[in-house]
């Protein structure tokens, strides 16, 4: 079976040109939104006080994910990726797509002889739209 990278795409990228990365590494860890409902509860004043809970908006997705960096040129195009300051997509291996803000990246530098550039990263992101 054939490597699927995972690729981001900026459309206003590029001076208007569009501009899409494909993954040397896919993450190793994530993938898939975080959800989770929004319920409060509130006491009746009943005798028997009873509880209600109530359903809200769900609260917004948020995405993250991990994996490993080995070069320097994947350790640069992160940060850049990172340092937009619009939204991108996102498509994973799976062939989802999400459109994403990316909101933070943390790479963890580790030892390696053979990759001195080796660093273990984790990137979150908020889910603005997915299909």
């Amino acid at each position: 079976m054939a490597r699927i990278p995972w690729q981001f795409h900026d459309p206003a990228g590029n001076d208007g040109a569009g501009e899409t990365y494909y993954w040397e590494i896919n993450p190793n860890d994530g993938g898939y939104p975080d959800r989770a409902k929004s319920i409060a509860y509130n006491a009746t004043s009943a005798p028997d006080g009873q509880t209600v809970a109530f359903e809200g908006r769900e609260a917004p997705m948020t995405f993250s994910f991990s994996g490993v960096i080995l070069t320097q040129t994947q350790f640069e195009v992160m940060n850049t990726w990172y340092e937009k300051k619009n939204q991108v997509q996102l498509t994973d291996d799976l062939g989802r797509s999400f459109w994403i803000y990316i909101k933070a990246f943390s790479p963890k530098r580790q030892r390696s002889a053979s990759h001195p550039w080796k660093h273990n990263y984790t990137m979150e992101a908020i889910i603005l739209d997915w299909a």
